[in-house]
């Protein structure tokens, strides 16, 4: 009895000191500054996981400065930054000192799988050095025209909500991910999402993913526990659906691009065409 007495108090002991005691009081990130944590388990979640994040994080900087710690679930600390040299170092400089991370990276994988996004290290530079010739300098003067189509589209919609109440406030978050949307669209693969005027069955997909209404612990709970995701229920049934939707739409797309004979200047016939064999 003593036996499982001590596993029992040894495993207590070891969950203490992992979720709460190291990185409350012993982790190097505590020194930077945030907000203190709202649940034993929750951390922030709660009021960082909110409708509107965006609303979330800037307060967070109003109030913290360009550099914020937060704590997820199990009191896994974040840090949120927006200090311009700051990003710069991380995402330029020295991008390859800084290992990438994702919320949620579960469903960013199943997204857009392991590709250059998620590689590290010698893996990440031959994949750039893969790609870096679709982004030369011409190829992107190219892309500028559907960029700035795609701006002044967002324009017109945003003029077309405010309407004539001026002083009207609108939710920029939730037209902007549909037009990038479309951009990407366009000039990566040369295929019409049509997200903010039809409803394509890729757009669909994207949004019934990207809009999934889960709760912030079960979304949490599926970084660790991969089987929640693949139990059969309404909610993850149709996640699938629109994953395996994703996937048969990407396939037919590259499929096309190898079987056509005069290539675009989409980025998916740019990286097609050198890479093929």
């Amino acid at each position: 009895m003593n036996y499982y007495l001590v596993a029992i108090l040894t495993l207590a002991g070891y969950f203490l000191y992992k979720y709460y005691i190291y990185p409350l009081y012993l982790s190097l990130l505590r020194k930077i500054s945030g907000p203190p944590i709202e649940n034993f388990i929750l951390g922030n979640s709660a009021s960082i996981v909110s409708e509107n994040q965006c609303e979330v994080y800037v307060n967070l900087k109003k109030q913290y400065g360009g550099m914020v710690r937060y704590h997820i679930l199990l009191n896994e600390p974040y840090i949120l930054i927006s200090d311009s040299k700051l990003v710069q170092q991380i995402l330029a400089t020295r991008s390859y000192d800084y290992l990438k991370t994702f919320p949620n990276k579960v469903i960013v994988k199943q997204l857009i799988c392991e590709g250059i996004f998620f590689a590290q290290g010698d893996v990440h530079k031959r994949q750039r050095k893969m790609m870096s010739p679709s982004f030369a300098i011409g190829n992107v003067k190219e892309m500028m025209p559907t960029f700035v189509q795609g701006a002044n589209r967002l324009k017109d919609l945003w003029v077309n909500q405010i309407g004539n109440k001026k002083e009207e406030r609108i939710m920029v978050t939730k037209l902007v991910p549909k037009i990038i949307l479309d951009m990407i669209g366009l000039v990566g693969f040369n295929y019409e999402f049509n997200s903010t005027t039809t409803d394509s069955e890729l757009s669909r997909a994207y949004h019934s993913i990207l809009g999934e209404k889960s709760s912030f612990i079960f979304l949490g709970l599926i970084e660790y526990f991969l089987f929640l995701r693949k139990i059969s229920t309404p909610k993850n049934n149709k996640y699938w659906n629109s994953i395996n939707t994703i996937y048969n739409v990407a396939d037919n797309i590259i499929t096309e691009q190898k079987n056509t004979f005069i290539r675009g200047k989409d980025l998916l016939s740019l990286l097609v065409k050198p890479n093929e064999n």
